[in-house]
């Protein structure tokens, strides 16, 4: 069905917009929903900049890299932060006694920064949990802690080529497992 659907839609025919519809909009709908938290009444007009954004950017989906879903599975992640984003600037600029409180304006911002860590934590946990322990740990040695490969050389006691080659090979193995 994938590729009948790119194969309309690179064609600008609106069947595959149809298509499209009927086969990922409660997937779509769910990503949205999920990522946009109190800001639902948004909801509707960003599923509709989705759909133009996988429309206008058909040619630039590539098989070989993912899965169509996971394709759209990510404009529509990142359409749905960058409406959240909005909708926290114009209640922090439009809200009344909202422009007049920096203490408010912190603390919304302070919560959406909380929630957004959050978030970021549990989906990079969810992603470690594809690797073995001694993986793990290099990974969060190396990108979350901000270890240098000589100082985990020296606590694994691995030449720090081998670790630069272990990296890249948990990168893609991470890359394959989303």
């Amino acid at each position: 069905m994938d590729g009948l659907i790119i194969k309309y839609i690179k064609k600008r025919k609106e069947e595959g917009l149809k298509l499209l519809i009927d086969e990922y909009a409660a997937f779509i709908l769910a990503v949205v929903t999920y990522h946009l938290g109190e800001f639902q009444s948004h909801r509707e007009e960003c599923v509709n900049d989705i759909l133009f954004s996988i429309w206008e950017n058909i040619d630039k989906y590539d098989c070989k890299k993912n899965s169509f879903k996971n394709w759209i599975g990510a404009i529509s992640k990142y359409k749905a932060i960058d409406y959240k984003r909005k909708a926290i600037n114009e209640l922090v600029h439009n809200n009344t006694g909202f422009e007049n409180s920096d203490i408010n304006k912190k603390s919304l911002n302070n919560h959406v920064d909380e929630k957004y860590h959050e978030n970021l934590k549990e989906e990079i946990e969810q992603l470690l949990d594809f690797l073995n322990p001694e993986d793990k740990k290099i990974m969060v040695d190396y990108y979350l802690k901000g270890y240098k490969l000589e100082e985990i050389s020296e606590m694994t006691g691995l030449k720090t080529s081998n670790l630069h080659n272990k990296l890249s090979r948990i990168r893609k193995k991470l890359r394959k497992s989303v």
